[in-house]
């Protein structure tokens, strides 16, 4: 009885291998027959003269190219906008679905449509499906993304980490101390700057040094900025008020009285 089963499953088999075959020898056929018709075709609408008539009633199949701008202004914003408004759970949907198709036909999703998304996530308060789409990368990293969830870091605190995080995978630490420099996290930025090195922002310690000079009752702020940049040797020109601060809040008060913010204090008096 095996050995029947056996015949008989591999009858099977090679009944379905000769039929697969042909099939396949058929497909070829008239994929060619598909080509040289088509080849005739071409040869004898370019032999034709340009006036005949029957080449004006050649009609031409044409193909509609619809880009992410398109959908973005003609599909998406009037949906944004309708009266009266959408289900948000659904156009968040549709939305979303729109992206993944995107990244599953390996097409690079504009800005926009990340920022369209965000925009709505942070409109109804789905703060977790937003720090979700964020964390496992369903909304692609960019500095345009990452300055729209700064925006929101007022209404979603942990938005700022999660720019922060996004402009360091962009490799972007310019990006980073500027951030951190406007919103006075002085001590964080430093750590950037120190780890690296080709940080290129204009006047970047006559802009620490202010920031730290703003920042009421903190003396020890402004000590460390001072410090880090004089260790650097980029305490500039334009950096002398800072310094005369800096010897009346950390050196000799009496001394100080009598600097001169242009004099180079670095040189003409010693740390106790």
């Amino acid at each position: 009885n095996n050995n029947n089963e056996n015949d008989e499953f591999n009858e099977m088999i090679d009944k379905t291998s000769k039929y697969l075959e042909q099939e396949a020898i058929k497909a070829k056929e008239l994929k060619h027959k598909s080509i040289t018709y088509i080849n005739s075709s071409s040869s004898s609408i370019l032999n034709q003269q340009v006036d005949r008539p029957n080449v004006n009633s050649f009609k031409r199949k044409k193909t509609v190219i619809l880009t992410q701008t398109d959908i973005y202004e003609h599909v998406f914003l009037p949906l944004d906008e309708h009266n009266p408004p959408l289900d948000h759970r659904y156009f968040m949907a549709v939305l979303t679905e729109y992206i993944r198709s995107l990244s599953f036909c390996k097409i690079e999703p504009q800005h926009f449509m990340y920022k369209l998304l965000i925009q709505l996530l942070v409109q109804h308060k789905h703060f977790y499906q937003l720090h979700q789409f964020l964390q496992f990368h369903i909304v692609g990293d960019s500095v345009p993304v990452a300055c729209q969830l700064l925006r929101i870091s007022d209404t979603y605190p942990p938005a700022q980490q999660l720019a922060l995080d996004m402009l360091k995978r962009l490799c972007s630490p310019n990006n980073i101390v500027e951030v951190l420099l406007i919103r006075k996290q002085l001590l964080p930025a430093l750590k950037v700057i120190r780890n690296n090195k080709d940080i290129n922002i204009p006047n970047l310690s006559y802009r620490f040094l202010d920031a730290a000079a703003s920042i009421e009752d903190d003396n020890i702020i402004f000590f460390t900025v001072y410090k880090f940049f004089e260790q650097r040797n980029e305490i500039t020109k334009n950096c002398k008020s800072f310094e005369k601060r800096f010897y009346d809040l950390f050196v000799n008060p009496e001394i100080s009285e009598n600097i001169n913010p242009t004099d180079n204090l670095q040189t003409k008096y010693k740390f106790p």
